[in-house]
């Protein structure tokens, strides 16, 4: 609501008044159609999707990198076990041959058996790991297979 008041002349050519004006002003929303607000909401829900399709974007990336860190270390673990540890047998019978003939010293054996540990521990470790992460990613995505 706006008051305003002031002085008002009138001149009409043959007389010269003056006086004083009031005016009072009321705002009627007869027109007003909630535009602003409209637009308002409108460009509030293309805000929200754009975040929504961002997080969501974030989220998937995020997936698909945990799955393919899950299927690496799964195939770094059987690759491991496959070369590194299918050996170890023929190895510990090697050294324990060549600690029988007298060839090597018993920390020599000591040694190849320390190695076939450590090999075997790694190869755990590594498959350890493959199944943590392809855990996790069951959680995430909810679907474990």
């Amino acid at each position: 609501m706006t008051v305003g008041a002031g002085p008002k002349y009138v001149d009409n050519g043959a007389t010269r008044d003056q006086g004083v004006a009031l005016s009072l002003s009321v705002p009627l929303p007869i027109f007003d159609r909630q535009q602003a607000g409209r637009q308002r909401a409108a460009a509030e829900a293309l805000q929200a999707r754009a975040e929504h399709r961002l997080l969501r974007g974030r989220a998937e990336g995020e997936l698909r990198g945990l799955y393919r860190q899950a299927e690496g270390l799964r195939a770094a673990a059987t690759d491991y076990r496959a070369r590194a540890v299918a050996a170890t047998p023929d190895l510990l019978r090697i050294a324990e041959t060549a600690y029988q003939g007298g060839e090597s010293s018993l920390l020599e054996l000591l040694d190849a058996y320390r190695g076939a540990l450590e090999t075997e521990t790694t190869a755990l470790e590594l498959e350890q790991r493959a199944r943590e992460a392809r855990i996790e990613y069951d959680l995430i995505t909810g679907s474990p297979e």
